[in-house]
């Protein structure tokens, strides 16, 4: 009986043991799946992170990066250096050819690129990743070189140079795709949803930074033409107002020089006619002949008064400062407004251009004083300061107001705008209510 139990203890110990030893073994494979699960997670987590840090990296290349052609290299490097990318690189498309041309890459590439032709043509150059990811404008992964029918064209080469798995993601301007970005990972089946959406928006991010660089290409392009229109508007202002006064001037030396020399003439030839008919008795003759004295001392003052409004001789011949104190002079008496004008004593010497422009600039202001002002007091200021002629009119009226200044018909403004700019000058115009208005003048000399 003793025996009977001995033994069966001894198989039931054995049991006990052999099942404890299973469970222990059970709990071992459970510790080793949990070990090999906790690498796996250890492992996703750390390249989770080298993606996160491409991203936040990628962004501030943005910000600092202006050129593309340099971004692209950046990106392209710091996905090698930092994400573990075998290689990484940037390809454009032609859109004549469809051809996709590399135009930026890092890592291993052993000349893979010049080896191998991409399109994006659904044809068998056109069916790999990048060009898949420009052709449907959507990211395409290949995560298995070996076995994946698409790689057929370029397998071997990618192979031998330890790219087994591949992505790629569209760059576009706006709606439109002109390349794409492609990584090559050294592991197969590398690319799992959550690199694929990192990388995504990382390819969203550098399509924003393109698109940003060339609307800001375009703004500027569209700024230099503007500028170069407006110089050139400027220039042939300037042109325009040269051959203006040079057309005054002829027709006023015309009008007073032949015209009032033919009238003078002609009124001396008047004169002896009466004189010769003293001691006829014909009232009717005498008196027409009177009137037509009359009739050619009007036309010679009205044509020395068109003359003088043309081209001012006082201006060609005693310069500028003689040529304002005449012209206040006949404003003053013209208007009956009070004209006060401060000139420097000592002479002025300024070439014919300036000395133009400045006369017609004191004459707009004050016509526009006259017209629109409703002032009863005009200061007029010229004087020169080191390198630079300052011109200064202000007077007492109502002020010009900041609608009439911004209105682009007033031409008569636009126009002192353009000639004092055409000289690299300053001119500036303020109006107060019920104030009056200032105009300044600034010319280098």
């Amino acid at each position: 009986m003793k025996e009977l139990i001995g033994e069966s203890y001894e198989k039931l110990s054995k049991r006990k043991l052999l099942d404890e030893i299973y469970i222990l073994k059970q709990k071992l494979l459970e510790l080793e799946n949990s070990k090999n699960q906790y690498i796996l997670n250890e492992s996703k987590i750390i390249r989770l992170y080298r993606l996160y840090s491409i991203l936040s990296r990628v962004n501030e290349a943005i910000v600092r990066i202006k050129r593309p052609k340099k971004l692209f290299e950046y990106i392209c490097r710091i996905a090698v250096e930092d994400g573990g990318f075998k290689m990484a690189w940037v390809g454009l498309l032609n859109f004549k050819t469809l051809k996709v041309k590399p135009v930026a890459y890092w890592g291993s590439e052993e000349g893979y690129l010049k080896k191998i032709k991409i399109s994006a043509k659904d044809n068998p150059e056109g069916r790999g990743p990048t060009g898949t990811a420009v052709r449907e404008n959507e990211y395409c992964i290949i995560n298995n070189h070996k076995n994946d029918p698409r790689m057929e064209p370029w397998r071997n080469k990618a192979i031998e140079r330890g790219y087994y798995s591949s992505g790629a993601f569209p760059l576009r301007i706006g709606k439109k795709v002109i390349g794409a970005i492609t990584f090559h990972s050294p592991d197969p089946d590398f690319f799992n949803d959550d690199e694929i959406k990192l990388l995504d928006m990382l390819a969203n991010d550098v399509s924003f930074a393109i698109e940003s660089y060339n609307k800001e290409r375009q703004r500027r392009k569209i700024e230099k033409e503007l500028r170069l229109s407006q110089e050139q508007l400027r220039k042939l202002s300037l042109h325009l107002q040269t051959i203006r006064e040079e057309e005054r001037t002829y027709i006023a030396h015309k009008l007073h020089d032949e015209l009032g020399q033919y009238l003078s003439v002609l009124k001396m030839d008047v004169f002896d006619l009466k004189n010769s008919l003293k001691n006829i008795e014909d009232s009717n003759t005498i008196e027409r002949l009177n009137k037509m004295v009359e009739t050619i001392d009007i036309l010679i003052r009205n044509i020395r008064k068109t003359s003088t409004e043309l081209r001012p001789v006082v201006l060609d011949h005693l310069g500028i400062k003689a040529a304002l104190e005449w012209f206040s002079r006949q404003f003053e008496e013209q208007t009956k407004i009070k004209c006060n004008l401060t000139l420097p004593k000592n002479n002025i010497s300024l070439d014919s251009q300036y000395s133009i422009i400045i006369f017609r600039i004191c004459q707009e202001a004050l016509s526009n004083v006259y017209k629109h002002a409703k002032a009863n007091n005009v200061k007029i200021n010229l004087h020169i300061d080191k390198n630079f002629l300052y011109l200064k009119i202000y007077d007492n009226g109502v002020g010009i107001k900041k609608k009439d200044l911004l209105n682009p018909n007033s031409f008569g403004l636009l126009g002192i705008y353009e000639q004092i700019k055409s000289l690299n000058g300053e001119f500036n115009i303020k109006g107060t209510k019920n104030k009056g208005t200032s105009l300044t003048v600034k010319l280098p000399l």
